[in-house]
This record gives C-alpha cells, structure tokens and sequence, in this order.
C-alpha cells in the first residue's frame, strides 16, 4: 500500500518533496474450523457467570482477545446475534421471577430498585468484555446491529416489563403513595424514590407515571382546599399553608421528579386548586381580618400567590382592598368625634395603607391608583365634613401650646397635604383655614412663623398662587401693620397710662367679621380717635372700620389676696373694667355698660365665670350658663391660677356654631356660578337628558362633591332664567332651550 504525502527536505529552498510510505498487506488470519463457536462458548460461559453473580473464570484480557479476534475474522453479527439472545434470556427470567413477588408499596420499590440496579450492573460488566464488538463492530457499523450493548440492556428490560404490565401499574401506585405519605409529614426514602424515578425515565415510561401521579396531586389539594377555613384567623393560617405547600412542590422537583413538563403541569395544579379556585372564598372570608390585624407577612404572600401567572387574580385582590379601604374609611370620617379625634385616625389609617401598598404589594401602580380612588372615594363621600376637619386639625397644631416639636411638625403636615390632595373640597378646606389662619395671626397664636410660611408654600405648589393669595396677604399685611404703627409711634403721639398696638387689614385678604357697637373707656376711644385722625391724614381716600370682636387685651388686675394679668377679648376687658366702679353688678348693668346686648356678650361673660379658676361668680341663684337679666355678679376674691399671666379669651379662637353655618353657606355662594356653568354646558352638549342623566354628569364633572337636593335646586334655578326646559308629556326629562 503507497501512500504520499508533501514534505520540506532538509536544506530545501521552499520547494517541498513527496515522502512515500510503503506498509505491507496483512495475510488474513488462518483460524482453526471451530474457533468461532469454542470463543462464543467461554464467552457464554462468562455472561451466565456475569448474570448469576459468580466470578468469572477466564481472565477478562482472554475475554477481550477472544471478542476481539471474532469481530477480525467478521463474525460480529454471530456474535451479535448470540450475545442478544443470551441477554434476552438472562434478562427474561429475572423479569419473570420479580413479577411472582407479593410486596407492594415501599417493599416493592426497594426489591425493583435493587433488580434495575442488578441489571445496569450486569450489562456494564458484558459491555467491558465485549467493548471491542461496541467500539469496531456496532458503533462503527460494520455489522448489521442497530443498538449498541447499553440500549440493547436498557431495550431488553424494557420489552419484558411491557409484558408484566402489573409491574409497572404496581410501581406507578406505589410511587403515588409515597408522595401522598409524604405530603401528609411522613418521612419517604427519596434517594429510592429518585432511583425508581430516573429509572422509569431511562426506560421511556416515565409518561405511565406522569399521568396518574397529577391526577393523584390534583385530588390532593383540591380536598385540602376543600377542608381549609377561610374565615379570619383561618386565612392567614391558609396562606402559610399555600406557602409551604409551594415550596415543598418545588423542593420535590428537584429531588426527585423529572420531566420537561412534569413541574409546570404540577406547579399548575397546586396553584389553581390551591389559589385560583379558591381565591373569591379567600378574600371574601379573611381579607378583612389580614388588613384590620395588619398581617403584612400573610398580605405579602397573598399578593405573592394571587400574581403567579397560573392565578392570575390580582384584580380581585384588588378590588377587595379598595372595597376594605372604602369601608373603614367611611367609618372613620363619620365618626361623631372633632379633628382632635377623626384627623389623626385618618393620617394612622393612610401611613397603615401605605406600609401595606409599599411593603405588601410591593407598590405596584395598580394598587397604588386602587388606594388613591378609595380614599378619594370614602373622603368625599361626606361633603365639606373632612376638608373642615383637617382644616382644623392643622389650625390645632400650629397653635401655641400645640406639643408638636419642629422636628415633628414638617413629616405631620406633609401628612396631611397628602389628605388634602385627595379632598375634592379644596375650597372648603381653604375657607375654613383662611379663618382659623386669621384668628391665629390677630390674637397672636401662632407658634412658628416660618411653620406657617412653608405651609403656604406647599399649598400654593400645589394648587396654584390664587389658592394661597389671601394668605400671602394676610401675612403681608401684619408686616405693613408693624411698620405703620411704629411710624406712628415715633411721631409726636400723646402719652398714655396703657400700652396699646393697632392692625391695619386690607378687608379683601381677610374673613369678614361681625361688627357691634361697644362703648369704650374715654381713655381707650381717644387712643383709637388719635390713630385714626393721623392714619387718615397720612392716607386719605381710605376708610377705616374698627373690627371690636378681634381686639385682645391684658388687663392687669390687682386685688388684696391675687395679682394676676388677664389675657381677655375686649368685650371681656370691658366687663372686668366696670367693677372698678361697682363691686356688684346685674347682667343687664353689664350689658348697658358695654353698650351691646350681642349674643357675644353672654359668651364673653360665660368664660370669666365658668373657666379658668373662676374669675368672677355669680352671686344669684341662677343655674346652668345661661344668664337672667337680675343675674348678680362679683369679683372672686379667692381666684387662684398657678401662672401670673392666665389667658381667657379661649372663646376667641373657637368658632361657634353660626360661623360654622356661615362658612359653608360662602362656600356654596362662591360655587353656585361653576355649579350652573356646568348644568348649562352639559345641556348644551347633550341637548335632551333624564333627570337621573343629569344628576350624575354634572356630579361627576364637578371638582367638589355637592348634595343633590343642592343640585336639584339650581337646576329649578336654571329653568326659571330658561336655560332649559321640562318636557310637556314628562317631567323627568330636559331640554336646552338655545
């Protein structure tokens, strides 16, 4: 045999040379007649010692000769052809012998473990005897064999057990009831399981198994879901559960299940027995209870079960906290209590439900607009109620005396900016505070200065300058009011035994206030005449109205056994001034003397004697607070306060029950033109609506909530000044009249 190939001489200039290599033809083997059939006998008699678990005893390198000289002289196919049938056999009778076995269950999976485990190891040992009929003969195709040694074994195996099907049938149940053992807590042999397993799958009928082992989970947890309590505590104890059971599903995959499809199909069938069928019963029973025990762990889980993409029941869940939201919240608006009360629960409740969105829900933009339509939901179901709550509420803290510190004043009114944003009754809100804003800047309570401005300033950022414009005129006219008076301090002004300080108010930027005529002290009203005249003079074209009802004094007050200074209204300075000159006086004497017989007057009277120690009391026999005109009164002697300066016009910064009514009564005023704009412009659009239509359009377009007995009256308003028109054959129904 010549063979050629290109090759560089030594010394050569680049040019290659052919180098010829000569290999002599081998003489085919001369092999005695019978040599064949005495090496297929040794090499049966090593298979029959192989598979009968004997030593072998010919030395396993003559063995390998042996096979080896066979597939030189061609006889792989006899070889082949033996070596199958022999294997058939052995492998039939073993399969044979296991099928009379009456174990079953556990028993039953050791002893068919132990029979594959036998026969992977006996067709590994003929493999090594036979691998040069593997390697030359089989693998290269040089005989007519399809399969090599191992499949042939595992082809071998498999053919017998497909003719004992009770085999598989009792493996594929006893397999079944150890899962089913072990999801119920029992401990199972999983190295067992896992080889049975692996086995049924190198044997291709891992499907005979796959089948009935899902319909087995399927009618698992369908029963336990059936039998769990879905109410409250059982709940949270069922999500728990879902949990584990989840999890375990998944540790057992990876233990000792296999399958491309088996951990879909599964994971498919505890989630929807488990969750998606059940997810209606878990969030009508328990649902509530998680929220109102705040259990975000089981609420974490619930969202964590219900967003899986085989449960897919996010909407419910969501739906469900909107709905617990919305019914909480309303309860807790209309509750009887004051801001003092209802305010504070609300800014608990919001920071509850946002640790919950957050924390829980993992603050997904569907929960987070769901929490923000329900608190809008159940905020303005209740009309002006909380937009004049909150507005209170901050009124309350930014007072003196409040117990907030800096530090815990801007996280708290950031709180409540977030309520305010979802009040429709923004006007509301800003009347009610604009009022309560006023009183705090003239009788000087408010604690913070730069509190207040900052306020104003995320006010104004969020709802634009014209909401805050009255304020930054308030605040700009106390800072004129310091300058003016000081001028007219500096100036040629006369001397007086009383200090005194005067507010000049532009009347557009502030609350309109009830004025009465009081009659002053000589000495009080010629202070007042003197400013006036020079403030006149200085501005002229402008007029001045004494506003009596915000004056505040300190009366000093002197007696044998206290000396106390008094902070009071003026109506009340005047009170205490007329016992100067009597040492009794009836209410009628001390209503003359003030020259008002204003419902203020008994408010007025009413603090000095029911509060703060006592100043005076009342020498008559007359009961409960309120005041007969022979109603007799002195000055209390033995009045005792632990502070030298005792403030008792309190009365002045609450708001009675008339100003409560006349607030909302402007509110409404200044909305009667949008409520009509929009009565008109949905008319026009829609040219002929029911009465219902139109009820909800204009409702749901307006930026306030408004009763509808208030609606139905400027609708009748619209028709008089015929806007519109009622249908001659029914009633119910409009028309816009062009």
């Amino acid at each position: 045999r010549l063979s050629a190939g290109k090759v560089m001489g030594k010394g050569a200039s680049g040019l290659g040379g052919l180098r010829i290599n000569i290999t002599p033809v081998k003489a085919p083997l001369e092999l005695p007649e019978k040599f064949k059939f005495d090496m297929w006998k040794k090499l049966q008699d090593a298979v029959a010692a192989v598979y009968h678990q004997q030593a072998v005893a010919t030395p396993l390198e003559e063995l390998y000769k042996a096979v080896h000289d066979l597939c030189q002289i061609q006889a792989g196919d006899y070889l082949y052809t033996e070596l199958r049938n022999l294997l058939d056999r052995y492998v039939g009778d073993a399969v044979r012998t296991f099928a009379a076995t009456p174990a079953s269950g556990h028993p039953f999976l050791v002893e068919l473990g132990g029979l594959w485990e036998r026969k992977c190891r006996e067709i590994n040992m003929v493999r090594a005897i036979f691998t040069a009929l593997d390697r030359d003969v089989v693998l290269n195709g040089a005989c007519s064999a399809q399969q090599c040694l191992a499949d042939l074994g595992i082809a071998l195996f498999r053919n017998h057990l497909e003719q004992h099907p009770a085999i598989r049938k009792k493996c594929v149940a006893s397999l079944v009831e150890e899962v089913r053992r072990e999801r119920e807590g029992e401990l199972v042999d999983r190295m067992l399981l896992k080889h049975v397993v692996a086995m049924l799958s190198t044997l291709r009928c891992y499907e005979s198994f796959e089948a009935p082992f899902l319909a087995a989970s399927e009618q698992f947890y369908a029963a336990e879901a059936k039998a769990a309590d879905l109410k409250d505590a059982g709940v949270k104890a069922y999500v728990n559960l879902v949990r584990c059971r989840l999890a375990e599903e998944d540790d057992r995959l990876e233990a000792y299940l296999c399958g491309p499809k088996t951990r879909s199909a599964l994971m498919l069938i505890a989630e929807t027995e488990l969750l998606a069928k059940r997810a209606s019963g878990i969030l009508d029973g328990g649902f509530d209870y998680l929220m109102t025990q705040k259990c975000l762990p089981e609420l974490a889980l619930l969202f964590g079960h219900l967003s899986l993409p085989n449960v897919a029941k996010l909407s419910l869940l969501r739906q469900a906290f909107k709905g617990h939201v919305v019914t909480r919240g309303q309860t807790v608006v209309a509750s009887p209590d004051g801001p003092a009360a209802v305010i504070p629960h609300l800014l608990e409740y919001k920071k509850e439900l946002d640790a919950v969105v957050t924390g829980a829900f993992r603050n997904t933009t569907d929960f987070v607009h769901a929490l923000r339509d329900a608190c809008e939901t159940f905020l303005n179901k209740h009309g002006n109620r909380p937009a004049e709550l909150l507005a209170k509420f901050v009124d309350s803290k930014m007072k003196t005396g409040s117990k907030e510190t800096d530090d815990s004043m801007e996280p708290l009114l950031e709180a409540c900016l977030d309520l305010f944003r979802l009040i429709q009754a923004k006007d509301a809100f800003e009347a009610f505070y604009n009022k309560d804003f006023a009183k705090r800047l003239l009788l000087g309570r408010s604690a913070n200065a730069d509190t207040e401005k900052s306020f104003i300033t995320k006010l104004k950022a969020d709802c634009g300058p014209s909401f805050t414009q009255k304020m930054e005129g308030m605040l700009k006219d106390m800072d004129t009011s310091k300058d003016i008076f000081a001028q007219y301090s500096s100036g040629p002004m006369p001397k007086y035994d009383f200090a005194f300080h005067v507010l000049m108010l532009t009347q557009a930027h502030w609350p309109s206030y009830q004025s009465w005529p009081v009659r002053l002290p000589p000495h009080l009203d010629g202070a007042l005449e003197a400013f006036k005249n020079w403030y006149v003079a200085k501005n002229s074209g402008r007029k001045l109205t004494w506003q009596p009802c915000l004056c505040t004094c300190v009366v000093k007050a002197t007696l044998p056994k206290w000396r106390k200074e008094l902070v009071v209204s003026l109506l009340q300075a005047l009170i205490l001034l007329a016992f100067n000159a009597e040492a009794e006086l009836t209410f009628a004497r001390i209503q003359e003397g003030v020259g008002t017989d204003d419902p203020d007057v008994t408010r007025a009277l009413q603090a000095l004697v029911f509060s703060q120690g006592k100043v005076l009391r009342r020498t008559s026999r007359g009961t409960g607070k309120a005041f007969a005109a022979t109603d007799t009164f002195r000055v209390n002697e033995d009045f005792q306060h632990k502070s030298f300066r005792v403030k008792i016009n309190v009365s002045q910064m609450k708001e009675t029950e008339e100003e409560q009514k006349d607030t909302n009564e402007k509110v409404f005023q200044d909305r009667i033109h949008s409520v009509d704009a929009c009565i008109v412009r949905t008319m026009k659009a829609r040219k002929t609506l029911a009465h219902a239509d139109l009820m909800s359009e204009v409702i749901k377009q307006l930026p306030f909530p408004l009763q509808p007995s208030d609606l139905k009256k400027r609708v009748e308003q619209m028709i008089e000044r015929e806007y519109m028109a009622r249908d001659e054959e029914k009633q119910s129904i409009y028309h816009y009249v062009a």
